[in-house]
């Protein structure tokens, strides 16, 4: 939401949050019902169907209240788990992103069997149990999880649910590249190292990202390989990014996410990032970019313009916080309007003032020069929320 309001659009947010930052960026926020199954199909394509058939009830800002003008619908996480309800939104709006196809193929156990025969490296991943080797565990994950919540240790005899296989585990340092496709090629917009939160029911949820990181060459090259063979055979289009690990110099594939990423955050800086997610799905007139490059150039040359016109891109680091216990704070999305009781540091805050155990509770970010100093200002804004957070519970008792 940022990087397209950033970019001078207009949006309506569809959520399942509806967190405050969300609220205070969109023209208009929507919060959709959302389960462990995701988002209730009905319940979307009601509403879709009600903001095209009657646009005129809602007002747009950027036309001193004209009526709206839907261009399409960019998608997050939370669709990626529902080929089929992109699939039913593609036939009344159009998607400015991978088609759902492509999005259903990427989030199936038949990923895995595509990396195969690309000759791309992976971890073993299997439908039946996998045999204890050595000192390496054994995962299991969900096809079309997200956030790695979904993500846990297999026991000697755990079975499979719905989506799920068995991966083993690889011990190594966790990086994410996000990239720009046009269906031919993609170009690195940057990548990022990350770290999970390792909570007790799962150990591998999203937590900490560095970026952008200097990597040696051959690491970036491989990844870089591995982008442009999957641009190539799943046609992407767009902002995609690619999570790998590395162990012993060698880089093995653990996901792609053929959609708009969280990653994005570390990159706000790109004023035209948002611009070439929507040239390269085709979804802008041209003339209405600025500095568009003509039509025979390349995907490449948009994104080397961008980084040659924001030479101060600093490096940044976002991390999630997760409740350690049951907390009952006062109500810190109507805190966040008054900057002098939250830091403009602090964003993701839910609408409720009940967070549960294992929950996140908001995101901190940091910017500097090095990434020594981005991550020794994070661990201090860690502390800082942590004593905040401490005030704000002993004021409610």
């Amino acid at each position: 939401m940022q990087a397209l309001v950033q970019a001078g659009y207009h949006a309506i947010a569809l959520d399942a949050f509806a967190d405050s930052d969300t609220q205070q960026l969109a023209s208009m926020t929507i919060k959709l019902p959302y389960n462990k199954n995701g988002f209730d199909a009905d319940v979307v394509m009601h509403t879709l169907q009600n903001l095209l058939a009657n646009p005129a009830q809602y007002e747009d800002p950027a036309k001193n209240n004209s009526p709206l003008n839907i261009q399409g619908l960019l998608y997050g996480s939370g669709v990626e788990a529902q080929p089929d309800l992109l699939l039913s939104i593609s036939s009344i709006l159009p998607l400015i992103g991978n088609a759902p196809e492509v999005v259903a193929r990427v989030k199936s156990y038949e990923f895995f069997q595509d990396l195969h025969a690309l000759n791309i490296a992976h971890p073993q991943t299997s439908l039946i149990p996998l045999t204890q080797d050595g000192d390496a565990r054994v995962l299991i994950k969900q096809c079309n999880g997200s956030g790695g919540t979904h993500i846990h240790y297999a026991g000697p005899d755990t079975p499979l649910s719905d989506y799920e296989y068995y991966q083993r585990e690889i011990v190594g340092d966790c990086f994410g590249m996000l990239f720009v496709a046009d269906a031919q090629g993609c170009e690195c917009i940057g990548i990022h190292q990350q770290w999970p939160a390792q909570l007790p029911h799962c150990p591998m949820a999203a937590s900490t990202m560095l970026g952008p990181v200097s990597i040696a060459t051959s690491i970036q090259a491989q990844i870089l390989h591995m982008a442009e063979t999957l641009t190539q055979h799943y046609q992407l289009r767009g902002l995609n990014s690619l999570d790998v690990i590395v162990s012993e110099g060698r880089v093995f594939c653990l996901e792609l996410n053929p959609r708009l990423s969280a990653s994005m955050d570390l990159y706000q800086t790109l004023p035209a990032l948002m611009d070439l997610h929507l040239i390269a799905c085709q979804a802008k007139p041209a003339e209405q970019i600025v500095n568009q490059k003509n039509d025979s150039e390349s995907i490449a040359a948009d994104v080397s313009g961008a980084k040659e016109n924001d030479q101060s891109l600093a490096i940044r680091a976002k991390k999630i916080i997760y409740a350690e216990r049951d907390m009952y704070l006062a109500n810190l999305s109507s805190l966040k309007n008054n900057e002098h009781l939250v830091p403009d540091w602090i964003s993701d805050i839910p609408n409720t003032a009940t967070i549960a155990q294992y929950q996140p509770i908001c995101s901190l970010s940091t910017e500097a020069d090095s990434a020594e100093q981005v991550m020794n200002l994070l661990e201090q804004r860690v502390q800082s929320l942590s004593e905040w957070l401490i005030k704000l519970q002993s004021s409610k008792n």
